[in-house]
């Protein structure tokens, strides 16, 4: 390539094929989709070549049927990606020619992302790859020529990004770089560093479609940003922003402020602070209500469940949030027993409860609940005269478990 590139020597089998033949692969025709807009076009032998660079790249192996094609990296697949990285740096500025050919082929969906997966493990080639994914997802200067098809580009390639899982493989090229700290880190770490959060902010600063330019099948344009914030926030890309920016006075970290600063700003651009408000606060009330409408159920199953006889062991701890709600249950019954039970005299009555020792209580108060009505045995009074040690003990056991009008558990 004269003004791009400077590929390699075409083999003579390759002379041969035809170049219909090699434009199936990319799915595209042969004819350009701008030649009706007036606008400069790649001469025919700069078209070759470059698909000569995009073509040795790898091919597509059909595997088993049901399972997905793999791409398998062609022969010297390295050299070929940084011819394919010269011919993109050497694009030109305003009309970005090579680039618009890229995205029409669609070479970052159908070969340069599959090599970054499959061969995620030859650092040589990955890092080579994630140097043509920058510049591909660079945002295009206001004065470039045809700024909507090159954003149409763009969302292609963001929405590939999300499909293809390809930003945890990013995150794992920062573990290495992250867990070395001060002097420890060397010049290929911040490197490293510096490409991956640099492509994490070309995706994020290309903007959805807008809605009403969307169709049924393209409606997933104009979520995109949406969606990169959750995959994002769940791969802890946010905490790794947090980590930096608590530590970003460090010497180590200086250099990344702008671009963290960058990153922070396009995520939030894509919210209002009123509708954040508005949604915390629907969940905040939310939970309230959620609980209110859990409580009478549950009161409901407590005052359907018998009532034990035997009093629970002193060693049994709380029940927790079911205990309360018991307790709040059980007091609400007492306070509908005394407001039903407060009548005139007249319509009253009497009890006589018979213990087991004999005697006869006389209950004439029925606004008190049972357990009220049930107290504890009354303790002998301690004597205050002096000198009255060797008192003789209570033998009634009236006096024991007497009271006035009360009686025991056992006596129920």
């Amino acid at each position: 390539m004269a003004d791009a590139a400077t590929p390699r020597e075409e083999p003579a089998a390759a002379d041969a094929e035809p170049r219909d033949e090699q434009l199936e692969d990319f799915d595209a025709p042969s004819s350009d989709e701008d030649a009706a807009a007036g606008e400069p076009q790649l001469d025919a032998a700069m078209l070759n070549e470059l698909l000569l660079v995009c073509s040795n790249l790898g091919m597509l192996r059909a595997g088993a049927p049901g399972e997905a094609a793999v791409l398998l990296r062609g022969e010297d697949c390295q050299q070929w990606v940084h011819d394919l990285q010269r011919a993109v740096r050497r694009d030109h500025a305003k009309h970005k020619l090579v680039a618009k050919q890229l995205g029409r082929w669609k070479i970052l969906q159908k070969k340069l992302l599959p090599l970054l997966v499959h061969h995620q493990h030859d650092w040589g080639l990955v890092f080579s790859i994630l140097k043509v994914l920058v510049m591909l997802t660079m945002k295009p200067a206001r004065d470039s020529s045809n700024v909507a098809q090159q954003l149409a580009y763009l969302r292609q390639y963001k929405h590939e990004f999300l499909r293809g899982g390809v930003v945890p493989i990013m995150m794992t090229i920062l573990v290495d770089p992250l867990s070395r700290k001060g002097s420890a880190r060397t010049p290929e770490d911040y490197l490293n560093m510096e490409i991956v959060l640099t492509l994490l902010r070309n995706l994020l600063a290309i903007p959805n479609e807008d809605p009403r330019f969307v169709t049924s099948t393209t409606s997933h344009f104009s979520h995109l940003q949406e969606d990169l914030i959750c995959t994002l926030h769940e791969e802890n890309v946010y905490e790794m922003l947090l980590l930096f920016a608590q530590d970003i006075d460090s010497p180590e970290n200086r250099e990344w402020n702008l671009l963290i600063m960058e990153m922070i700003d396009l995520t939030l651009d894509c919210s209002q602070p009123k509708s954040v408000v508005a949604f915390m606060k629907k969940h905040l009330t939310a939970e309230p209500d959620k609980r209110a409408t859990e409580q009478p159920a549950t009161a409901a199953a407590a005052s359907t469940t018998p009532a034990r006889t035997s009093r629970p062991s002193r060693n049994a701890g709380p029940a927790g949030g079911d205990l309360l709600a018991k307790l709040t249950s059980e007091k609400k019954a007492s306070a509908l027993h005394q407001s039903g039970s407060r009548r005139h005299s007249n319509f009253g009555g009497v009890l006589t409860m018979v213990s087991s020792t004999g005697r006869a209580t006389v209950l004439s108060d029925f606004s008190k609940t049972v357990y009220d009505q049930v107290p504890q045995a009354a303790k002998k009074p301690v004597s205050r005269r002096r000198g009255k040690k060797n008192a003789a003990p209570v033998t009634d056991i009236h006096e024991i478990f007497g009271g006035k009008g009360k009686v025991t558990e056992a006596d129920e």
